[in-house]
């Protein structure tokens, strides 16, 4: 793989990890608020590597499961920076802010998971 797709994954990890250890570090959030973040990096990572290096990882459903659920709630997140832009008024646009810089940064990401799921026929034909 190229070199500015390593760094792409890299800086998601890395992202994922200090968010970790600032919730770690404050002592805030429970099991979701800390890890889901670094699972969902992981499975993108995964799936990520597995498209590049056209190699069928898992079965072909759980590709298609997980984009789903990661378009739906990508989508969810993005009607709340919405609704704190609005309804919250100057206290929640940097909240809002946060949230639509995680979704520009996960976009390319799931941008390649919809290739590994659905446009990759020849990877999938052998019964995944």
């Amino acid at each position: 793989m190229r070199k500015t797709y390593w760094l792409y994954l890299g800086l998601l990890v890395l992202l994922a990890l200090g968010r970790l250890a600032q919730k770690l570090a404050t002592d805030t959030g429970g099991f979701a608020s800390r890890y889901l973040p670094l699972i969902i990096v992981i499975i993108l990572v995964t799936g990520f590597i597995g498209f590049m290096s056209h190699k069928p990882l898992f079965k072909r459903w759980v590709w298609l499961v997980v984009f789903w659920l990661l378009i739906t709630a990508s989508a969810s997140m993005f009607f709340f920076s919405i609704y704190l832009f609005i309804a919250i008024g100057t206290g929640g646009y940097i909240g809002a802010l946060v949230i639509i810089a995680g979704l520009a940064l996960i976009s390319p990401a799931l941008a390649v998971l919809y290739k590994y799921a659905f446009q990759s026929p020849k990877l999938w034909c052998k019964g995944n």
